[in-house]
């Protein structure tokens, strides 16, 4: 059996963003808030749709709302912002945890998806976060 088809995302970014905003609950002074920023600004960018958003204030609101940021932007991919199967050292990165900072980097993608990043982020030698601290 097929899964369910995706509902198309809303037209623009100023759509998607009170559509997720109300699916969370959230007014626009608590998630500006919580992301921020003014709730103007927030409201300004649900008003007007033809206004361009900086990347910073896309990925901050996409953050608070718990969305993917291409979601947001471009109305593309899911919303929600990573599949469930995240392998467990990645879940320990993503929750805040320094403990192993090289995991994500030895973490196996378990997905095709996740292995064409991969592949093409270490092809441009991208090899995780840095950290400058004194050895």
């Amino acid at each position: 059996m097929a899964s369910p088809k995706r509902p198309p995302a809303p037209p623009t970014i100023a759509a998607r963003l009170k559509h997720a905003r109300e699916l969370r609950g959230a007014g626009v002074s608590t998630l500006a808030l919580d992301a921020g920023l003014s709730g103007a600004a927030v409201h300004f960018i649900e008003n007007h749709p033809e206004s361009d958003v900086k990347v910073s204030t896309a990925l901050a609101l996409a953050h608070r709302l718990d969305i993917h940021p291409a979601w947001l932007t471009y109305g593309t991919g899911p919303m929600e912002p990573f599949p469930p199967e995240i392998p467990a050292p990645l879940q320990k990165i993503r929750g805040g945890s320094h403990e192993n900072e090289t995991a994500a980097a030895d973490a196996a993608p378990k997905n095709a998806t996740a292995l064409k990043a991969q592949k093409r982020l270490s092809s441009v030698g991208f090899r995780g976060a840095q950290t400058n601290r004194p050895k």
